[in-house]
């Protein structure tokens, strides 16, 4: 038996080397195209069917043998697992045969193919699996190679280019809300009322008549407020003529000088004190920059300005200055104020929108004009870049892109938009630690920069700008709408936000004990306890509304707790807190977050603590922050004595302590949040009456787009309210939440 059988036919061993390389008789490396063309510019470097065939019989039984070796990489299939679109589009390989499309045109010739273990009638026999398997690591390694390539060389795979979601299953909802033609992101407060589950039920069924009559009321007196506002259609005001006197514009000026033009370097208080002192020399010769500059620092200043004599006819001029200096800014032929002065100009137009609540809700989008009209000017660059330009200007530049840079943070996480910018677009130096006395037009030489443990003019814009690249990151991570953020990045950016906290607060306190003549203010130090605070207040919000289900995420609940319970109990200020009275847009978005999470911390306690006995038990560790809600309504109530026509702050936070109130007793909460409405807006109807007796019907002209979007009117000019509750249809008739009017999209994940 063992006589018959013959022994295995030995098969010819098949040439793996090119066509060149053999009939030049040296050792080919079998890349494509391999190393002895590319050195000799051969072009036509090509393999013998038999070589393809055996690669393509080698592939497929690695195919069924196992994912020994990866032919392509993962990165280069889509989902279905197919191969992306032809390679053959690209320039520098459509001309080549790659070894990929050797293999399919040998299978579509009819290689054999392998399935399993080989079979003994199969051409591959065990003698050759050696070479088989050498041919199937070299022909893996040249595959891989190319693949490299050709990812190394496209940013993107084709089928990412091309895909577009084509149901609305694939569609990932968004971490935000839709309200009034606007989007707001995570750090925005608005995204805080769907919390409040008791409250919007409330207002969506309780729509009792007796509340709804006096919220109508109050409607009416304030919309009888805003027809004695200065008119936008009509005012374009003489710039010099609305100059007060020079005792106030002194007193004005110092106000600014001495709080806000610390932590916003936008001034050279010198030369501007120089001008300043001319323009009272001879007013008619002045430079209409300046004069604008005079009018926003002004305006500003009268947010802190107290004599009760003129204070209500200063808050008024105020606006018109504001007007005046959008209507320059605006004006046609903007190249002749692409200038330093031009920017100063806008910094200080947006900080006076804020201060007076002229617009101050919509500073983010003006914010992207002001950025991107310092990028056009070269801002984003050291101006170490440029040698010609003079000392002085080059420390202007530093110091106002530093102040672009932080109203652009800070107005993104009021609007719950992006940032707009990140920290790798610039490589804008920090302004050097001096006193503006330091340098003027004729320095020749940069002076020597203080060190940190000296405080000078710009050391609160130098501890700011510390965590800049923190807290842009932070804006960009909450407010993307598409992704929530993971838990590990939050802590991450926790601990670098508590770490500058902690830095810069060492700084204050070393500054405060020293023996200088100038060190920080108590409204220095909270301003910039506020400006970090508020980043990881929104930063742990998210997780912290988990939290009442998650114990998990408890640490951030409790950061929540304590960076609300720091922003609303800020230092005794009178700067400070007329801030908080009269300020709008980033001053009441921050106090609003703090309040709204202590009114939905207050809650989530007594929804924890049960039993009545309990809850008398832990009243009075609940105290502190009933305390603290407290003093927001009070602040709200001030608002509206003083000129501000938005009463919803008030009604909104006295509705949640009725709910709380309620809950303490063991009534209803629902009997509790009506009966603190109905007490709110009738006290703020008697507000609003006692400073608007008449109600006179408006004559400005009605927007058309709004109405036909919907009726809605301009957006209000002055509002010295809570900005978080703007909604013009407040009243219980629509079917939506009186926060949200009909047609709002909210998402949460």
């Amino acid at each position: 038996m063992a006589d018959t059988i013959e022994p295995p036919r030995k098969r010819r061993r098949p040439a793996l080397s090119c066509f060149e390389c053999r009939a030049r008789k040296i050792k080919c490396d079998r890349n494509y195209p391999c190393g002895q063309c590319t050195q000799s510019k051969n072009l036509t470097c090509t393999y013998s069917k038999d070589a393809a065939a055996t690669s393509a019989a080698a592939a497929n039984h690695q195919e069924s043998v196992g994912p020994s070796f990866s032919i392509a990489s993962d990165t280069h299939l889509d989902q279905a697992g197919k191969p992306p679109a032809s390679r053959a589009s690209h320039g520098f390989v459509s001309h080549l045969e790659t070894p990929s499309s050797l293999l399919r045109a040998a299978q579509y010739a009819g290689t054999p193919q392998l399935t399993g273990q080989p079979s003994r009638d199969h051409p591959a026999s065990k003698g050759a699996d050696a070479d088989a398997e050498r041919t199937i690591e070299n022909l893996t390694y040249r595959v891989q190679k190319l693949e490299q390539t050709l990812a190394d060389s496209i940013h993107r795979p084709q089928a990412a280019l091309n895909h577009v979601p084509t149901t609305q299953a694939s569609v990932e909802p968004l971490r935000g809300i839709l309200h009034k033609n606007r989007f707001f992101g995570q750090s925005s407060s608005k995204t805080v009322f769907e919390q409040f589950g008791k409250l919007r039920s409330y207002v969506q069924v309780k729509k009792t008549s007796e509340v709804h009559g006096v919220i109508l009321k109050c409607k009416s007196l304030a919309g009888a407020a805003k027809v004695r506002r200065p008119d936008p259609w009509t005012i374009y005001p003489e710039l010099k003529s609305p100059v007060p006197s020079r005792e106030v514009a002194d007193q004005l000026l110092h106000v600014y000088l001495r709080t806000f033009e610390s932590a916003y370097r936008i001034l050279h208080i010198p030369s501007f004190q120089y001008e300043y002192k001319l323009y009272w020399d001879n007013p008619e010769a002045a430079n209409p920059g300046f004069v604008v500059k005079l009018l926003l620092v002004m305006a500003i200043g009268t947010c802190l300005y107290d004599n009760p004599e003129n204070e209500t006819d200063l808050r008024s001029r105020a606006l018109h200055w504001i007007y005046a200096a959008q209507s320059w800014l605006s004006a046609p032929f903007e190249k002749s104020r692409l200038n330093l002065t031009g920017l100063q100009v806008h910094c200080l137009l947006l900080l006076a929108r804020q201060t007076s609540s002229a617009g101050s809700d919509l500073v983010w989008i003006s914010a992207g004009a002001l950025l991107r009209t310092a990028m056009q000017m070269g801002l984003h660059h050291d101006p170490s870049h440029f040698p010609k330009m003079s000392i002085l200007q080059s420390e202007i530049r530093r110091r106002l892109w530093s102040t672009i840079m932080e109203i652009a943070v800070q107005s993104s996480l009021d609007a719950g938009m992006p940032p707009l910018i990140s920290f790798e677009d610039f490589d804008t130096g920090s302004p050097s630690n001096i006193n503006d006395d330091e340098i003027d037009e004729s320095t020749k030489s940069s002076p020597r920069s203080e060190t940190n443990t000296v405080f000078t003019q710009t050391s609160l814009q130098i501890t700011l700008l510390k965590s800049l690249r923190t807290r842009l990151e932070v804006a960009r991570l909450i407010n993307d709408g598409r992704v929530e953020p993971s838990y590990d990045d939050v802590l991450r950016l926790s601990t670098e936000l508590v770490n500058a906290f902690r830095e810069s607060t060492a700084f204050l306190q070393a500054y405060q004990s020293s023996i200088a003549v100038q060190t920080p203010t108590t409204f220095h130090r909270n301003l910039l306890e506020h400006f970090l605070r508020r980043f990881l207040l929104v930063l742990h919000r998210p997780f912290a509304f988990k939290a009442r289900t998650d114990p998990r995420f408890y640490f951030s609940r409790k950061v929540c707790l304590e960076s609300s319970m720091t922003i609303l109990s800020p230092e005794a200020d009178t700067d400070f807190s007329r801030l908080m009275v009269t300020g709008g847009g980033l001053a009441s978005e921050i106090f609003a977050s703090g309040a709204f999470f202590l009114c939905l911390e207050l809650i989530t306690q007594l929804e924890e603590d049960g039993s009545n006995m309990v809850l008398q038990r832990n009243k009075a560790s609940r105290e502190p922050m009933r305390e603290a809600v407290r003093k927001m309504i009070s602040l709200s109530e001030k608002r509206v004595q003083i000129g501000g026509n938005n009463f919803k702050g008030h009604v909104f936070l006295s509705m949640a302590m009725g709910q709380i109130d309620a809950m303490e007793a063991g009534t209803s909460p629902e009997q509790g949040i009506s009966d603190a409405a109905k007490k709110s807006v009738e006290y703020c109807h008697d507000l609003l009456k006692a400073r608007i007796p008449v109600a006179p019907t408006s004559s400005r002209p009605v927007d058309q787009d709004s109405q036909e979007l919907g009726g809605e009117k301009p957006s209000n000019v002055e509002d010295l309210g809570f900005d978080y509750l703007q909604d013009a249809n407040f009243d219980f008739e629509i079917p939506d939440s009186w926060l949200f009017p009909a047609g709002y999209e909210n998402s949460w994940t």
